[in-house]
């Protein structure tokens, strides 16, 4: 993979000198430290238009987004109610759905292998990925305490199963944005998508206590075209 020089930005400066087309760093009897750690992210542009849907006059809009990125149009929502025992009511599934609540699911048992959280959708559709975010993301500190999903099961209408295994990373703890979520695949099945069930398989051990956490969750679909949404706002286009 090539990355145009004018798109990298380099931290610390003075550490890699460019020689050629490649950056070096020299070192000599180096002692390692966190400070020493290369993190590569490969931020890639995408154009979103977000879409807010009304239920009911007492529950704020839900937002959801259409987006363009790398040549490919998906459609991510939160058109689910969300189902699943939780430690605690101030830690229920609920919150899993609501992008403004700063709690996140909370599996009744720690770890929390094989306890599920079921996705009722409310608006009958064919689904083609979940985004899960699969720990607590409230800070980097909190994510590593907690335990996080390693492997997860998942059912799409009750007869449709797989299974995938999710990396343990700290990425992007901003709900609203498709980077923040780990994607997970749907099984293929006929039809459009009434209930998808997520089941905690294995887990990575957390620093202070085997808490499974799920924070958020969205749904996503791919699309063949262009949706040719307009913005509510300045009335732009995805191109």
């Amino acid at each position: 993979m090539t990355v145009p020089a004018a798109l990298l930005v380099l931290s610390p400066a003075g550490r890699f000198q460019r020689l050629g087309s490649s950056f070096v760093w020299q070192f000599h009897n180096l002692r390692p430290t966190l400070a020493d750690n290369i993190l590569v992210n490969l931020n890639n542009h995408a154009s979103t238009i977000a879409e807010y849907t009304e239920d009911t006059a007492s529950t704020p809009p839900k937002i959801n987004y259409y987006t363009l990125e790398a040549g490919k149009y998906f459609y991510m929502n939160r058109n689910f109610v969300p189902h699943g025992d939780s430690a605690s009511a101030d830690y229920s599934a609920e919150n899993v759905g609501d992008p403004n609540s700063e709690r996140e699911w909370r599996a009744v048992h720690a770890p929390g292998i094989g306890d599920a959280l079921v996705l009722e959708i409310t608006k009958s559709s064919h689904i083609d990925q979940v985004g899960i975010i699969p720990g607590c993301d409230a800070n980097e500190k909190e994510w590593l305490s907690h335990a996080r999903i390693k492997e997860i099961g998942i059912e799409v209408n009750g007869n449709y199963t797989g299974k995938t295994v999710l990396p343990d990373e700290f990425t992007f703890p901003w709900p609203e944005s498709h980077k923040a979520y780990e994607w997970i695949d749907l099984p293929s099945y006929p039809g459009n998508s009434e209930r998808i069930r997520l089941v905690v398989r294995s887990v990575y051990p957390g620093s202070v206590d085997q808490i499974t956490c799920i924070s958020k969750v969205v749904l996503r679909q791919w699309l063949k075209s262009n949706p040719g949404i307009k913005s509510g706002i300045d009335d732009h286009k995805l191109p």
